[in-house]
């Protein structure tokens, strides 16, 4: 059996000027707030998060389903990107979707996989996306094994976090 070598690539250092909240530890759930509306998708982190959108006809389910925001129009795969837990941090890799993925406005290269940190805008196909990291106090989960969409007020600037609309 082949042993697959996993590297993570770091981004431009200009991504991520100073340190964030939670940058050294994978955080117990994540919240994926989406622009331009007042929605979140908060999901516990495990192993390994398939992100896309859901084909109930063929059978395909991903783990965070961008479906309800019109990810088919904004193209977004299938199987767009894939969240990985590897080495007590977080990374992100492009599962070499048709329209991409990016994260804070970098194109990230397909099967490679990049840090993923609090505060980051990843953007699948056209679908802009918040990635903030919470604390189990903080998260709006009910059931920790499935997805929640929940509404939340639209970031501000007084919040100190840049706003997505």
């Amino acid at each position: 059996m082949a042993t697959e070598r996993y590297t993570t690539h770091h981004l431009n250092k200009r991504a991520h000027p100073t340190p964030l909240p939670l940058d050294d530890d994978v955080p117990e759930f994540i919240d994926f707030r989406v622009a331009d509306t007042d929605r979140v998708i908060t999901v516990k982190v495990r192993g390994a998060l398939v992100v896309g959108r859901s084909d109930h006809k063929l059978g395909l389910y991903a783990d965070i389903d961008l479906s309800p925001f019109d990810a088919r129009g904004k193209g977004v795969s299938r199987q767009h990107a894939l969240i990985l837990t590897h080495h007590n941090r977080l990374t992100i890799q492009d599962l070499r979707s048709v329209n991409g993925t990016y994260l804070n406005d970098y194109s990230l290269e397909p099967r490679r996989e990049y840090h993923l940190r609090h505060g980051d805008h990843p953007i699948f196909g056209d679908l802009q996306l918040q990635i903030m990291f919470v604390e189990p106090a903080e998260s709006t989960m009910n059931d920790p094994d499935q997805p929640l969409q929940t509404e939340i007020p639209r970031l501000e600037h007084a919040t100190g976090e840049i706003p997505l609309t």
